[in-house]
């Protein structure tokens, strides 16, 4: 009988190449960006359109295949009630109509991810850049590794870009933490939760 699939398997993980950025099993860099959001819908329509405009160019800085960029939504129930102090009879009765109103409601808490990947060119163009790369012997390991290091720098100021983008939104590039002398992996945290189905939290990063 076939053994089932370790969740390990559909971890991309490799190791981590510095605190933001995971190096996949396929020879990819990533990076993680969390997002709270923007109120949308008390803004103005001229903000909303700035605001598109912002975000359409900042990713048309990224349309060469060598750039993939996923965005994942992770839900979880939310508790109806708002926890905030009532002063006087009239405020307290209106506050419990309008919990009773969200209670009888199935409430949840979205969080955004948008997952930046750095990949080699695709398709036809991808494969004459590789044989062009083969021909002026970029097959040793000192000019891979200064591929590699090209493209960590390109996904580094790539995510600067999309940072600065986003900044209304609340965007934040997900890191490493060290506490108690431990260091924390939210980047794995987040690939973590899109297999287990939970919302993200960092977890212990193993050692290279």
């Amino acid at each position: 009988m076939a053994r089932d699939r370790s969740p390990a398997d559909f971890i991309p993980y490799a190791r981590h190449v510095d605190a933001e950025t995971i190096l996949t099993h396929d020879g990819l860099l990533l990076t993680v960006i969390a997002i709270d959001g923007f109120p949308a819908e008390t803004a103005d329509d001229s903000e909303l359109a700035h605001r598109r405009d912002v975000r359409d160019l900042a990713l048309r800085t990224l349309g060469s295949s060598e750039w993939a960029v996923m965005a994942h939504v992770l839900r979880r129930p939310a508790p109806a009630r708002i926890d905030a102090p009532v002063v006087g009879a009239y405020a307290a009765a209106l506050d419990a109509r309008y919990t009773g109103a969200l209670t009888a409601r199935r409430l949840f808490e979205d969080r955004h991810f948008l997952t930046l990947i750095r990949r080699p060119l695709q398709g036809h163009v991808g494969l004459l850049e590789e044989f062009a790369r083969l021909a002026r012997g970029a097959g040793s390991s000192e000019s891979a590794r200064h591929d590699r290091a090209a493209d960590l720098r390109a996904i580094r100021e790539a995510a600067r870009t999309l940072l600065a983008s986003l900044e209304a939104y609340g965007a934040r590039q997900l890191t490493t933490v060290a506490h108690d002398g431990v260091l924390w992996s939210q980047p794995l945290g987040f690939l973590s939760a899109l297999v287990n189905g939970a919302l993200p939290r960092a977890v212990s990063a193993p050692s290279p």
